[in-house]
């Protein structure tokens, strides 16, 4: 009888990424010069309230809570967000017609806009 092992991701940072989009976002801080990292916010809009905002940066606002998200790249989450992204586990997908894009799988929304572009809390 062999033992069934379950992949269980630890992580101390308040958003969790996928290896995917870390390297999706590492590639696009690379690209960007003087870019030293990822921040994220959200902003009131769309048909549900809120919609993800994501900006390659070169460094953290002074409102911003700073995070290592590799050794090379940074994650600033806005701190007026910081409770609405608590949780936020984000992947790099590629959809249909290969259209690839980063995906918010978060636990905090109660629903989503029929596009997937906004979110309700």
């Amino acid at each position: 009888m062999s033992d069934v092992k379950q992949f269980s991701p630890v992580s101390t940072l308040p958003v969790s990424f996928s290896d995917v989009a870390i390297a999706h976002v590492a590639k696009k801080v690379a690209k960007q010069e003087g870019a030293t990292g990822l921040r994220m916010s959200v902003k009131k809009a769309g048909c549900s309230g809120y919609m993800y905002v994501t900006d390659i940066v070169d460094a953290a606002k002074p409102e911003d809570l700073s995070f290592e998200l590799n050794d090379s790249v940074k994650l600033f989450i806005d701190k007026k967000s910081f409770a609405l992204l608590e949780g936020l586990h984000v992947d790099y997908v590629e959809k249909d017609l290969g259209l690839k894009r980063l995906v918010f799988i978060n636990p905090n929304e109660k629903g989503q806009c029929g596009c997937g572009e906004s979110f309700l809390v």
